[in-house]
C-alpha cells in the first residue's frame, strides 16, 4: 500500500514484503481506522417557559445548543436532569445543566449551562377572604376562624408544579382572636416548599343574624282564581327580628293581579325577609289554584239548519268563535292570553237530517272546558212540517191575538165581528218558482204595525179601519216572489 494512501474508519489488510538481495517474505496484518474526536458542541443559558415556570423543557437545536460531528449519534443529546412536564423541579433562580453529546463511536463532549427560573411569588390566586360574620351568641365579641382552606386556593399559572406537592395556608392571626364589632384586616400566607405570596381581606364583625319567619300554604282568591296577591301579616306568615326592613318582605314572583300567572294545582313560592343589616330569612310556601276547568260561560250551541241546497246533508260549520266567549270568573285571565274554540266534528262534516250533537273544546293553554249543544238539521220544511203530521182539515172561527210575555194567544173574536172566511190547514209548501229560500217564523195574527223599544220591536195592533179579512194557516208555506223563497211557519 503506497504511503499517504487514505483509508476510511474499518478494518484494512496490510501487506509488507521484507527481502535481502536474494531472498523475501511476506507478511500481513489488519489495519483498523476509528473515529475517537468527540463532537463539538455548544449550549447557552435558557429561561423556563411561561405556562411551565418551574419545568426545563430542554435546548433547542440550532437555538440554544450547536452539534457538530462526522458521525452524529441519532438518539440525540442528553442531560445530567429529567426534562419536561413531570421531570425536575426548578426552583426560582439560575440551576445548573449538563448537555451530553455522544457521536456513534462513543465519543463524549460535554456543555454547561443555566436554566432560570423567574418566579419571585408563589403563582396561585388569592381566594376571596372578605366577609362579614355575626357576633358570637350571647357575645359582643366575634371568634376569628380562617374563611379558606388549602383546597380553596387555585393556581394562576396552571402549568406550575407546587414544590412539596402541595400548598399550606396560615393566617397570621391567632385563631381564636376576639374580634370587637366592626372591619378588621385579615391576612393569609399562602406557601409551597419554596414560594409563598400574602393574601388579605377584610372581616366586617356585625350583626347578622337574620329574621325569624314562617309562612303558610295558602289559596289564590275565588275572584282572582290564577293570580297570587301575596301573604297576609299575621294570617298566613310571620316576621320577628330586631331590626327588620321597612320595604317589607319579598317573593320569588311578581304578586298581583298583573303579575305571574298560577297555573291549577300548587307552585312553590319562596318569600325573603331581609332586614336592615341585609341579612336573609326566606320560607317556603305553596299557594293552591284549586280550578280544574276553564272558567268561561259556555255559548249556546243549539241550533237549527236546513240542508245544503239541492243535497240531503248539511255541511258542518261552527257556529262560535273565539271573541263569543266570555269568562264566568272576570278576574281570571288565560294562560297564553287568549283562548281557542276548537270542535271535535271536522268543519265540512256531512250530516244528514236529524239531530246531532256538536261538541266544542274551549281552552287556554292550560284549561279547557268542554261544551255540548245540538244541531238540528231539517230537509227543506219548517221545524213544524218536519216533525208533525198533516192535520185534517177543519173550520176554524176568526181570531184576534193578544200578546203576552211569553208568546201570542188567539181569542175568538166577538160575534159582532166575526167574518165569514175559510180556515186553512196545510202542511205542505204551496209551489212557487223559487230560487232562493229565506225562512222566517209565520204567526197566526192581523197585521201589525211596530215600535221600537231598547229591548226589542213591539207589534202593536192596527186600527180596526186598517185590519184586513185574510186566510189563517196553522203550519208552514215556502212563498216564492221574483225568484225568492221564503218560508212562513
Amino acid at each position: 500500500m503506497a504511503i499517504g494512501s487514505k483509508l476510511d474508519v474499518g478494518t484494512h489488510l496490510d501487506t509488507v514484503l521484507i527481502s535481502d538481495e536474494v531472498l523475501s517474505k511476506t507478511c500481513i496484518g489488519y489495519i483498523v481506522v476509528q473515529d475517537t474526536t468527540p463532537p463539538n458542541v455548544t449550549c447557552d443559558d435558557v429561561t423556563t417557559r411561561s405556562f411551565l415556570p418551574n419545568s426545563f423543557l430542554g435546548l433547542s437545536l440550532g437555538v440554544s445548543y450547536t452539534y457538530e460531528d462526522s458521525n452524529p449519534d441519532p438518539s440525540g443529546i442528553t442531560y445530567n436532569v429529567t426534562i419536561g412536564p413531570g421531570g425536575d423541579l426548578f426552583p426560582p433562580g439560575q440551576t445548573p445543566v449538563t448537555m451530553y453529546a455522544v457521536d456513534l463511536h462513543g465519543n463524549r463532549a460535554t456543555c454547561l449551562f443555566y436554566v432560570e427560573n423567574t418566579l419571585t411569588e408563589l403563582p396561585v390566586n388569592c381566594p376571596d377572604l372578605n366577609k362579614t360574620v355575626a357576633t358570637d351568641m350571647g357575645l359582643p365579641t366575634y371568634s376569628y376562624t380562617p374563611s379558606i382552606e388549602a383546597s380553596d386556593v387555585t393556581k394562576s399559572t396552571f402549568g406550575y408544579r407546587y414544590h412539596g406537592g402541595a400548598v399550606s395556608v396560615d393566617p397570621t392571626m391567632a385563631i381564636g382572636s376576639k374580634l370587637d364589632v366592626g372591619t378588621h384586616l385579615d391576612t393569609v400566607l399562602i406557601s409551597d416548599e419554596v414560594l409563598s405570596k400574602t393574601c388579605i381581606g377584610y372581616i366586617v364583625v356585625q350583626d347578622t343574624t337574620p329574621p325569624n319567619v314562617t309562612c303558610d300554604d295558602v289559596t289564590t282568591r275565588p275572584f282572582l282564581p290564577n293570580s297570587f296577591l301575596g301573604l297576609s301579616v299575621g294570617v298566613s306568615y310571620t316576621y320577628e327580628d330586631s331590626n327588620p326592613d321597612p320595604s317589607g318582605i319579598t317573593y320569588n314572583v311578581t304578586k298581583g293581579p298583573g303579575g305571574d300567572l298560577f297555573p291549577p294545582g300548587q307552585t312553590p313560592v319562596t318569600m325573603y325577609a331581609v332586614d336592615l343589616h341585609g341579612n336573609r330569612a326566606t320560607c317556603l310556601f305553596y299557594v293552591e289554584n284549586t280550578l280544574t276547568e276553564l272558567p268561561v260561560n259556555c255559548p249556546d250551541l243549539n241550533r237549527t239548519v236546513a240542508t245544503d241546497m239541492g243535497l240531503p246533508t248539511y255541511s258542518y260549520t261552527p257556529s262560535i268563535e273565539a271573541n263569543d266567549v266570555t269568562k264566568s270568573t272576570s278576574g281570571y285571565r288565560y294562560h297564553g292570553g287568549a283562548v281557542s274554540v276548537d270542535p271535535t266534528m271536522a268543519i265540512g262534516s256531512k250530516l244528514d237530517v236529524g239531530t246531532h250533537l256538536d261538541t266544542v273544546l274551549i281552552s287556554d293553554e292550560v284549561l279547557s272546558k268542554t261544551c255540548i249543544g245540538y244541531i238540528v238539521v231539517q230537509g227543506g220544511m219548517s221545524p213544524l212540517a218536519s216533525l208533525q203530521p198533516p192535520l185534517p182539515y177543519q173550520p176554524t172561527p176568526p181570531f184576534q191575538y193578544i200578546q203576552s210575555r211569553n208568546r201570542t194567544h188567539p181569542q175568538p173574536l166577538p160575534p159582532e165581528e166575526k167574518d165569514s172566511f175559510p180556515s186553512i190547514r196545510s202542511t205542505q209548501p204551496v209551489p212557487l218558482q223559487s230560487t232562493q229560500r229565506t225562512s222566517f217564523p209565520y204567526q197566526q195574527t192581523p197585521p201589525f204595525q211596530y215600535t221600537q223599544s231598547r229591548e226589542r220591536t213591539h207589534p202593536q195592533s192596527l186600527p180596526p179601519r186598517q185590519q184586513y179579512n185574510m186566510p189563517i194557516y196553522e203550519s208552514s208555506l215556502d212563498l216564492c216572489f221574483s225568484s225568492q223563497c221564503t218560508n212562513i211557519t
